[in-house]
């Protein structure tokens, strides 16, 4: 009997500890695109000082876009914390 627990215990901890890592992933890509979101947004001020509002324009164009896609990488990360909490509750 305990030989069937050891496999399953440690199922649950590799899959406990690939969740973690995933989390970690996602929450360095979100951090670098908020690096870009900030690079941008300082692009769009100087741009303004400039009077160069085509830029201005695009910039925000990027910034919208990068915005979208932290939001998805945040909800995946949500997810991912969802199912780490599930795993958790199994112990």
């Amino acid at each position: 009997m305990s030989e069937e627990r050891l496999p399953k215990e440690e199922e649950r901890k590799f899959r406990e500890r690939s969740l973690v890592v995933s989390i970690e992933r996602q929450i360095e890509s979100a951090r670098r695109i908020t690096s870009v979101i900030a690079e941008e947004v300082e692009r769009a001020k100087y741009a303004m000082n400039a009077d160069d509002y085509a830029y201005v324009q695009q910039a925000i164009g990027d910034v919208e876009k990068q915005v979208e896609k932290l939001s998805k990488e945040l909800l995946y990360t949500h997810l991912l914390c969802g199912d780490l909490m599930k795993v958790m509750e199994n112990e």
